[in-house]
């Protein structure tokens, strides 16, 4: 080989390099992502749903429309996330599902929110993504699970 040609070699062989680090680097950060937005989905859900069931001040009705608002977008996007990447979703972002689902049969819409929100939209969404969920896996390992205040203890439903 002259030089020419083992210098063009070496090149080729370092952009090659190049790309294939570009192209892991951004995989990573679109994995990374996924996760986060999941998790940041799945927090904002529990939290929120948290909130709502103990918010029983009628004098408190801005800061629950507020957290009605935010459960509402963040259990689309977790319902989202759930019918998209199904293998990354793990029980506790099932049972969160359940725990909005269960919430909106409860107590349904705030009547402030009026033309804020797709609700058919949003409730449609989390029934996909439950039922899907329910038919992926195998329910009797992932019977929802509620929190008991009074024992401190985790309980299946």
């Amino acid at each position: 080989m002259t030089r020419r040609r083992k210098v063009n070699v070496g090149i080729a062989a370092g952009v090659l390099l190049c790309v294939v680090a570009v192209v892991a680097f951004f995989q990573g950060m679109f994995y990374a992502n996924k996760k986060a937005t999941i998790r940041m989905a799945n927090d904002e859900c529990f939290y929120t749903v948290q909130a709502l069931r103990a918010l029983k001040d009628p004098k408190q009705a801005r800061v629950a429309v507020l957290f009605d608002l935010g459960m509402d977008s963040a259990a689309q996007k977790l319902a989202e996330m759930c019918l998209e990447y199904p293998r990354d979703i793990k029980r506790t972002h099932y049972n969160v599902l359940v725990r909005v689902r269960d919430y909106r049969k409860q107590y349904g819409r705030d009547p402030q929110r009026a033309g804020d929100t797709n609700y058919p939209g949003v409730d449609k969404k989390v029934d996909e993504a439950i039922a899907y969920l329910e038919s992926i896996h195998d329910m009797k390992e992932w019977v929802p699970f509620k929190f008991d205040i009074e024992s401190g203890k985790v309980k299946a439903e």
